[in-house]
């Protein structure tokens, strides 16, 4: 026989027959106004969604084509651009979401990440594509896009004037490479 502790009279103990779910009480007297409001609330809430997902698969439409046209400049650089955080300067815990420009799951473009945690310690991060974000995400990002292409153009004249000044190094080490392979087959013959 189970038993359950403190569920009769006076703190005894009731048998499974005397449970609660074992005599399930009758349900409850239909109220009309509960059924109207939470009818009318639903069918409110059925609009609001089929506008909400109809505006929301318009916005990606632009926002494809921003992809796709920054996917044919084959940047391979990445750059982000903060949109909301705070930090606690007692604690060190901070969060962030930033929009950006990166590779998410093999692919480049638009982005949206969400980090949060001890600032200098193991940060929980998550990145998605950009029409894969939360909404309210996507929604606080979009004005910060013209700041995400500057910052990308800024990287990206970064990366190349670094790559120059790599040149005439790389260069003697590949001739450098070069005549030893050479002088060394020399030898060998």
């Amino acid at each position: 026989m189970l038993i359950f502790p403190g569920l009769s009279g006076q703190g005894g103990y009731m048998s499974a027959s005397q449970s609660p779910s074992a005599s399930a009480a009758p349900p409850p007297a239909s109220d009309p106004q509960l059924r109207d409001r939470v009818s009318a609330a639903f069918e409110k809430l059925a609009t609001s969604a089929s506008e909400l997902n109809a505006v929301s698969d318009e916005l990606a439409k632009p926002i494809h084509s921003i992809d796709a046209t920054l996917q044919k400049l084959n940047l391979g650089v990445s750059a982000w651009v903060e949109v909301a955080g705070d930090r606690d300067w007692d604690t060190d815990r901070a969060w962030e979401r930033s929009i950006g420009y990166g590779k998410v799951a093999r692919t480049w473009g638009l982005a949206i990440r969400s980090s949060s945690g001890i600032a200098g310690e193991h940060v929980q991060e998550e990145v998605w594509r950009f029409n894969e974000a939360p909404r309210a995400y996507r929604l606080e990002s979009l004005e910060k896009l013209p700041e995400l292409l500057e910052k990308l153009a800024e990287t990206a004249n970064k990366t190349a004037a670094e790559l120059k000044s790599k040149i005439a190094v790389t260069k003697q080490v590949a001739t450098t490479i070069r005549q030893v392979a050479a002088i060394d087959r020399l030898r060998k013959r």
